[in-house]
Formats: structure tokens, sequence, C-alpha cells
């Protein structure tokens, strides 16, 4: 049904756009591009630098249209219930919601089970090749190649984790020629990727919760705003590239302190857990977070390092509560030969991670 009312309203629209194009002395003759869609498992994204929103409410409907005409039993619930259920402060990052208690919260009162985070649409724009010009009618023949690309990222929310990315980009060529009366025949090209892009999610969804009634959100992604901390941009978070130096830029963003004053944790129960906290904390240094007090406390600029340290992909465990354990301490003591080569990259702080 919800293809065939497409259908309808595209033939609608083509046949007022001949009329007016006929009336204004130039015929317009619109084709739809195929999309190309890509599928990866590998979800090179960072939780603790994305945040989750409810903007660009109509390009978020928009998406939500053309998975529902790709697979009428999918129900997409409102951005904004699903935003008030994940985030009960006004912390919004990704980190956030890919929690356990979160995302059972989320799956309670909105019933989605999948997360579907869209990022920014991309245009992009070859040479133009030849001329035309407008006096006294179209004079000259035009063209030039364009493409538009758009990315989603799906996330099971029954257990916290990525499933899949997935990529369409479609390709076209607007030609232009006219002498007195002009021809032009324009790719739709925004239409084809989005299509695409919903085809390639729907059918990564049906693979993850097989056929029938299926609930999902649709959410933007957008990147952290910090201005103490190196981010990524509008274009890198939108099209999930971490390039160049993703390491650098990795640790870049590290090595800056959060923007709130640290406050000394209370006196460790036992000699061991002070132990324990002062070796993670030295870990945490040697794999970025040069602002860490190794103090054997558990204060809150060691807390906001364990949080983020946990919303990376080194972290091997599935709970992001922000307190040292043995897991914990494992698993930075493994990222340190990962890091330590790119550490010797990049200036170090000389006041003992104290700014």
């Amino acid at each position: 049904m919800h293809n065939r009312r497409r259908c309808v309203s595209l033939v609608y629209g083509l046949l007022l756009l001949l009329a007016a194009s006929l009336s204004s002395g130039c015929v317009v003759v619109p084709y739809k591009p195929s999309a190309r869609v890509w599928d990866s498992a590998e979800v090179a994204l960072d939780p603790a630098l994305v945040l989750v929103t409810a903007a660009r409410r109509e390009f978020l409907e928009e998406v939500s249209d053309a998975i529902r005409s790709e697979d009428g039993a999918i129900t997409v619930v409102d951005p904004q219930v699903f935003a008030d259920a994940a985030f009960l402060d006004d912390d919004e990052r990704l980190s956030r919601l890919l929690t356990e208690p979160a995302c059972a919260r989320v799956r309670e009162q909105t019933a989605a089970d999948y997360l579907v985070l869209v990022g920014t649409q991309q245009q992009e724009s070859g040479e133009l090749k030849g001329f035309m010009t407008f006096y006294l009618g179209f004079w000259g023949a035009a063209k030039e190649t364009g493409g538009v690309s758009n990315l989603a990222f799906i996330f099971d929310l029954k257990t916290a984790m990525p499933l899949s990315r997935v990529s369409s980009k479609a390709e076209g060529t607007i030609l232009g020629a006219g002498v007195v009366y002009g021809l032009f025949v324009v790719p739709l090209t925004e239409s084809s990727a989005m299509d695409g892009l919903a085809r390639g999610v729907v059918a990564r969804l049906r693979e993850g919760a097989g056929a029938g009634p299926l609930t999902i959100a649709v959410m933007g992604a957008e990147p952290v705003r910090d201005k103490s901390r190196v981010v990524l941009s509008e274009r890198e978070v939108a099209m999930g590239s971490f390039s160049p130096d993703p390491d650098r830029r990795m640790i870049a963003a590290r090595a800056h302190a959060p923007n709130f004053e640290d406050e000394p944790g209370p006196e460790p129960s036992s000699p061991s857990k002070a132990a324990l906290i002062r070796s993670i904390q030295e870990g945490l240094r040697k794999v970025g977070y040069i602002w860490v007090p190794a103090d054997g406390r558990l204060g809150r600029w060691t807390r906001a390092a364990i949080r983020d340290f946990q919303s990376s992909s080194d972290y091997r465990g599935r709970v992001v509560d922000e307190m040292p354990s043995e897991q914990l301490r494992v698993d930075i003591e493994r990222a340190i030969p990962k890091w330590a080569p790119v550490m010797q990259l990049l200036p170090q702080s000389g006041n003992d991670g104290q700014e």
C-alpha cells in the first residue's frame, strides 16, 4: 500500500513538473538512478563522541517513511518519545544509551528493539563541463555529475551492542541542451539514495529480528560539542570517517581534562582497593588520559576517564558504570601497547596530569 501511494504521488508530481516546464520554454525529464548499498558488521564509532538527537526532524521523518514503505510491518517510535525515555538528563551521548539499564528502560517505555542512528545526507558534485546561457531562450549544452550518500548505524537494544553499518550512494548526471527551448535531464539522486538506505536497513533488521511486526527508533547522529575536547567534525560523524590519523585524533580527544573541577574521591576501603585504583589510573594515563591523578582514589576525573574508556572499543566488558574492577585493569593493560606509540607522537602535559 505504501509503495502504491508513493508511485501515484510520483506520477502526479512528474506530470505537474512536465506541464510547468513546457509553459516555461524548457522540458525537464527526471530519472531515478540505481543506488549502491553496503552493509558491514564493522561499526567504527566511538560512542563517547556521538550525540543521539531528535533534531533534523524532517529528515528523520523521511528516513522513517522510506523504511515503512520498504516494510509495512515496521513501526517507528516518535524521536522525541525515544529521547525522553533514553536520556534522563542533558547528557545525550551514545555511550550513555548503550548500557544495559538504559536499553532496558527504553525497550520497556517505547517497545523499540533496535536503534537506527542516521548521519547527515552528503551531497557530492563533479566538474561542470560545457556551458549553458539564458537570454531570450536557452543556448548551449552542459553536464555535471553528482551524487548523494546516506549512512546509518544499527544498534541492537536487547544486547546494547552495534549490529551493522549501512551505507547507500546514488550517482547521476544532469544534462542540459538548448537552442531557444531547453531540455534538461535531472537525476533523482536524493530519492534513490534514501530508498537504497531504507532497503539496506530493512534487510539487516530482518536478518536479526526475522519476520513479523517490529518496532524501531530512528534518530540522528551529531558530534559532541565540547570546546575542551578535540572531536569529530559534522562530516566525519555523518560518514563514519575517522581519517586522517584516527589514532592520533583519539588520543588528542583524550588528552584534555573534562570541563569540570576534579574532586578527590573518598579513602579506599582497603589497601588492595587503593592499589587497584592506582594501577587503573596509571594505565589510563598511558592510554591517553594524561590528566588523571594517580592518587589511588576514585575522584571525578578518574570516573570520567573510566567511563570514556568503558565506552571505547578497547573495553571488553558490557557495563559502563565508572567503577574500577580487575577486568577493567586487564583491558587497560592490554590497550597500552596499542596506544603507546601514538602517545609518543603528541605533545605531553608536563604537570603530571593536573591542569
